[in-house]
């Protein structure tokens, strides 16, 4: 449980980080020479798969929030079209960049 708070305190390691890119970096530490070397790579692959569910279940919020935004947008009857909205926002960026 150590070495997991150790994984989880560092702030290089992502989703995507790989044993052998970061492996030197977490042996400097003496939490990391308590483990056999076996043991710290079950640990790190299992924070890795955690990392990535998270990640997973961010992009879907991310998913379900801009749809619901959509869907809110689209159910708007009463108010400029959307190629209208999208015209006023191209002439306002054009502006900007002027």
């Amino acid at each position: 449980m150590e070495y997991l708070e150790f994984l989880k305190s560092c702030d290089f390691i992502k989703a995507s980080s790989q044993w052998r890119k970061v492996q030197d970096r977490l042996e400097t530490d003496e939490r990391c020479s308590r483990l056999e070397k076996i043991y710290r790579l079950e640990i790190f692959q299992e924070y890795i798969r955690d990392l990535e569910s998270e990640e997973e279940e961010q992009r879907k919020l991310r998913m379900i929030k801009d749809f619901a935004a959509y869907l809110a947008v689209s159910s708007n009857t009463s108010g400029s079209a959307a190629k209208d909205l999208f015209t006023d926002v191209m002439d306002e960026l054009e502006k900007q960049v002027k």
